[in-house]
């Protein structure tokens, strides 16, 4: 199976191998990571032969801990270890990495919170504190309530009805961020179950993160109305960053959710100065 990985690898053995053969001895380097931040538990484990190496500038790239996107195929799997062949080690980016325009969407991994998006600007503008007894507020805030409250924001005059087959629960084209004009899908979960977010919660088959990155969009919002698992995080990290399309997400926990309710008076939300 091919797969693309952009994220902080461990790299290690070729400075050996150079030292003792002059690039071709037989034992391969290696650049390896943990898949946590993807709900994997196990490592990623990609072994290369320096004698495939195309550039001597690879010799030092390729050492230490160094942020790359991997090209490869996966040849094993065990349940400690992916293990694979890397076709391409680069960094695509390196100016923007660097912290030329757009560093921040990089180094974030392509992830925005609510006080980024224009529109949402006032929850970045004047914090607000949260405690968890606030929580309950969220509780009585129904879905459908939600999403019209956001439309009003982004300035949707329609609203769509849900149903059955939806891959988003409202689209617009009205966000912006620092000035720039994104398509965006929202997909929003009320409180029918109040209970933290996990994979299993999305959709009658697990597959709402999928119908809701299958949206022509460049940006896509989950929000929910308590906390959000990691997994489910590193599921919309994982999406956005297929490097065929790359696009922009956000996830508006309980804590953003009221804070953005906050700081535009919607909903009967109004928890004053703080």
């Amino acid at each position: 199976m091919a797969f693309t990985h952009y994220s902080n690898f461990y790299f290690k053995g070729l400075p050996e191998a150079r030292s003792k053969t002059g690039g071709n001895g037989p034992a391969p380097a290696l650049a390896h990571i943990g898949l946590e931040s993807i709900g994997d538990p196990r490592r990623l484990v990609c072994r290369f032969h320096p004698d495939h190496l195309t550039s001597n500038s690879a010799w030092v790239e390729l050492s230490g801990h160094r942020r790359m996107l991997i090209l490869g195929l996966i040849t094993e799997t065990t349940d400690e270890e992916v293990k694979a062949v890397p076709y391409v080690i680069a960094n695509p980016a390196p100016n923007i990495l660097d912290g030329g325009p757009g560093a921040s969407l990089w180094t974030n991994r392509l992830e925005i919170h609510a006080g980024q998006v224009d529109q949402f600007k006032k929850v970045g503008d004047n914090p607000l504190r949260l405690h968890k007894p606030d929580l309950e507020v969220v509780r009585g805030i129904s879905e459908n309530e939600v999403k019209h409250a956001f439309a009003d924001l982004l300035g949707e005059p329609e609203i769509p009805k849900d149903w059955g087959g939806e891959r988003s629960d409202l689209f617009s084209t009205q966000v912006t961020i620092s000035g720039n004009q994104y398509s965006t899908a929202f997909a929003f979960k009320g409180p029918a179950k109040f209970a933290p977010m996990s994979l299993a919660s999305l959709g009658k088959n697990g597959d709402q993160i999928d119908r809701l990155f299958s949206e022509p969009a460049e940006f896509l919002v989950l929000q929910h109305c308590n906390s959000v698992d990691n997994a489910v995080r590193g599921t919309m990290r994982a999406y956005a960053n297929q490097m065929n399309n790359l696009r922009l997400f956000m996830i508006i926990d309980r804590y953003d959710t009221l804070r953005v309710l906050n700081a535009y008076s919607k909903c009967g939300v109004d928890f004053g100065d703080r």
